[in-house]
């Protein structure tokens, strides 16, 4: 079964914000939130606009007193309200996604790059309580970053049950030490500039990060 979530398209986005604002401010910070490829970046975007919307709050009035036009200024305050809410709706969203993106590349750190599996040691790293850690652990499951992991309760640890046999090493092996199969076409490993994962990946070949589906070579 595909787990993935499937995000609507900018055009439903862009209708929806028209139509019903408070619909479409949720689902842009959805839309953004659910690329796994783009949740570690995408905060800047959302901080970016809410910014540009508060700016727009305050500027509005001004605009509106120097230019003695004499609009309606029920119209100005509606419009005022809109982007005063939409700018900390998208800036509190974007601080949010920020603080998830840290936490997922530590995550991703400790757990690939390090190949810590016990739920204590990554707990301690991570400076979270057990039950924090299994949260935290569980949400990068669902989301498809740790996919086709589990959490092993009893025995308090994070499991990956075809990592060793789908790409080519060993639990005892160096991960930054290239794989190259005789006969087979060179391997390396390389590290994902997005969420910072360390995959191996066939030599001159673009290939997706197995964690964030960043493109990779």
């Amino acid at each position: 079964m595909d787990r993935k979530k499937k995000s609507p398209s900018w055009t439903v986005v862009v209708i929806w914000f028209i139509v019903f604002w408070p619909v479409g401010f949720y689902m842009i910070y959805k839309k953004l939130a659910n690329d796994k490829s783009a949740a570690m970046k995408n905060s800047k975007v959302l901080k970016t606009i809410g910014y540009f919307f508060l700016f727009c709050a305050v500027s509005l009035p001004l605009v509106e007193i120097g230019s003695e036009s004499g609009n309606n200024m029920g119209s100005i305050l509606t419009c005022v309200v809109f982007y005063t809410v939409g700018g900390i709706l998208l800036v509190r969203g974007g601080k949010k996604l920020q603080k998830s993106g840290e936490r997922y590349k530590k995550l991703i750190e400790i757990v690939i790059n390090q190949q810590q599996y016990t739920i204590e040691n990554i707990a301690a790293q991570m400076g979270l309580d057990y039950g924090e850690t299994v949260d935290a652990l569980q949400e990068m499951i669902d989301k498809d970053y740790f996919a086709g992991a589990y959490i092993d309760l009893a025995n308090h640890e994070l499991v990956f049950p075809d990592r060793f046999q789908q790409t080519g090493y060993h639990a005892n092996q160096n991960l930054y030490a290239e794989v190259n199969a005789g006969g087979a076409p060179q391997q390396k490993v390389v590290k994902c500039p997005n969420c910072g994962g360390k995959n191996i990946i066939t030599a001159g070949q673009v290939s997706e990060c197995d964690y964030c589906g960043s493109p990779i070579q």
